[in-house]
């Protein structure tokens, strides 16, 4: 896919004006899958706000994460613009204290738990 192309574009945009951008399919409220749940799950624990993509409604900008991320598993987590993991990567930091960890490095605090 063309780096230069609209899907590629506003993914481009998404992740340079939103710390914390989650393509998953389906969302955060419905996940379609495991992974994404557990991303999705574990930002809303921390209290992290984030931008959710439903890649389910946009099939071009499914395919362009892919290849823009250079990791054909979903979802994907960026945090400040930077991929943080695809597929079971992102998974398996969301159920470890990765996450937290990868977040406290870019500078975004999770809630004081209660």
């Amino acid at each position: 896919m063309d780096d230069s192309s609209p899907a590629f574009t506003r993914i481009r945009k998404d992740v340079e004006t939103h710390p914390v951008v989650l393509y998953m399919e389906g969302t955060p409220m419905y996940p379609l899958t495991a992974r994404a749940a557990a991303v999705a799950q574990a930002l809303d624990a921390m209290g992290i706000p984030y931008k959710s993509v439903n890649l389910v409604d946009d099939p071009e900008v499914k395919e362009a994460i892919k290849a823009f991320g250079e990791c054909p598993d979903l979802p994907h987590l960026y945090i400040k613009g930077r991929l943080a993991g695809g597929g079971d990567a992102a998974r398996d930091l969301a159920k470890s204290e990765g996450l937290k960890d990868k977040l406290a490095e870019a500078g975004i605090a999770a809630k004081p738990e209660e």
